[in-house]
This record gives C-alpha cells, structure tokens and sequence, in this order.
C-alpha cells in the first residue's frame, strides 16, 4: 500500500505572523461569558479574518469542548476555505501546558493544513483586531439588551450581518468587511494529512501513551501527539524536536526532553459578565 503524502510545513519559530491579504490569518476566541434572560450561561465562540474584520461566525456552541469547537472550525473550512493561520490564546481547547502547548485542536488544525498561532499569555493585543470586534459586540450586539438565548443567538445573526455589511471601518478606509473579504483559495477536502519533514530530519511515531522511542530511552512527548509522526533536527550537542512546523522542544545527548519556559496563563475567576 503506498505511503499518504504528509503535508510539508515551514519551521515556524518567528514571532506572530502579519496579515497581508484576507485568510492570511484567521483569530478566533470565547466572548466572555454572560447571564440571559432566561438565565443561561451563553458564552458565544467567534472567528474572524484578521486582514478585512470580516466576521466568519459569532455563536453560542454546545459546549467550548475541543470537539464542538473543531466541527465549527471545520464547516467554516467547507464554506471559506483554509487559512494559513489561526490565532488564538492559551487557553483550552485550542492549547495546553505541553510540549508545543499542543492540544488535539491544534493537531488537528495542523493535519488540515492550518499553522495554529498563540498569543502570550496576558498579551491580548496580539489579537488586538479580534478584541476590538468583541468589545463592538458588547456595546451593540448584547449589552444593555436582556435577551432570551433563543432571542440572543438571532441577534448575533443580526450583529454579523450588520458588521459585515453595513457598518464601515476607518481602517478600511471607510469600506465595509464584506467589501474586502474574499473565499479562501485552499479549499478544506476533509482530509487529515499528517507532516512530512525534510531529510535532515529523523521521524519517529509518538506512541499511545505519549512516548516516543529514542536512543534506548522513552521520553515523553504529549498524549495530544499519541500515533503522530514527530520529527529529531540535530543542533550542536542537542536536538530540536518539531510537530510540522510547532517547536516542541529540546531532546539533550543523555535522551531527556525538555519543554522551553512558557510564561503561564494568568488564572481569573469571574462570578459574572466577564468580557
């Protein structure tokens, strides 16, 4: 049986990217949470384009579970095509405090052909455009309103197509999102692929449990990569160790993995209305 071609990244160790042209980059966050009228918790998930403002979804999920999030990822791929970038926070589902910060979310988004995109923690002008979008959502697409969430969800509907369509934007140059947004050009098969590295690399395949097999040694590398192919770039008397185009970390000459400091995520506790 011939060998699925794995898809072939960039190394990706540079700052954040820049967006240039629609679909460059996508961001996509949690509205902070809220009470409706009818006393439901309605948190509503919403991606944007970064390059035009246009708003691809602004909705209440079932749940901010990694699965219910990623099949919303996924029919926006269907409708818009892929990006290239999604940038998010360090919060679940989209990471974790392991090897890369790597989540099932993101192996996923990196086996669709998408390069996921952290901010620093507690850096929430990284995705400055996205927070400005929210913070016009809560002026004038929730509050001072006191909705049902039935009422709430067809006034994000509203809220969109009034952003989209109607409302201009000084930094368009007084256009509107729709006005420059376009389908992306990438278009979303379905089709999970994993990465294909170059030959100054030595793959290896993470095991169930989140080992991988190295030099007599099973460090341990993530459950999020369970059965993924992982790949070894020798570097002095070291090795750095890539998911597709995400750092992991570093693998030393006695076989122990070592995940570079991460600043945490600042941990708050809201008892309501928490934008």
């Amino acid at each position: 049986m011939p060998q699925k071609k794995r898809k072939k990244f960039p190394q990706k160790t540079d700052p954040l990217s820049h967006c240039k042209k629609p679909n460059d980059v996508w961001c996509a966050d949690f509205k902070g949470w809220f009470r409706t009228k009818d006393n439901v918790k309605c948190d509503p998930f919403t991606v944007t384009d970064a390059d035009s403002r246009y708003i691809l979804y602004c909705s209440k999920l079932h749940s901010g579970k990694a699965n219910d999030v990623w099949q919303t990822l996924e029919m926006l791929f269907y409708d818009n095509g892929l990006p290239t970038f999604l940038r998010h926070d360090n919060g679940p589902p989209f990471a974790t405090n392991g090897a890369g910060r790597l989540s099932s979310l993101s192996v996923n988004l990196i086996k669709a052909g998408v390069i996921p995109e952290w901010i620093e923690p507690g850096k929430p002008y990284q995705n400055g455009r996205h927070e400005r979008m929210h913070r016009t959502l809560k002026d004038e697409g929730i509050f001072p309103l006191r909705l049902t969430l039935e009422e709430q969800q067809m006034k994000f509907k509203e809220f969109v197509n009034y952003f989209n369509n109607m409302r201009p934007h000084e930094a368009l140059d007084q256009r509107v999102p729709a006005d420059i947004y376009v389908h992306s050009n990438r278009e979303w098969n379905g089709k999970f692929i994993s990465p294909e590295y170059g030959p100054d690399y030595i793959v290896k395949r993470v095991r169930k449990q989140g080992q991988v097999g190295w030099r007599g040694k099973d460090p341990f590398i993530g459950k999020a990569l369970a059965h993924e192919y992982i790949a070894f770039k020798e570097e002095g008397d070291h090795w750095l160790v890539y998911y597709g185009p995400v750092l992991l970390g570093i693998m030393d000459h006695l076989g122990d993995f070592k995940i570079p400091h991460m600043p945490s995520r600042s941990q708050r506790n809201y008892k309501e209305r928490c934008y």
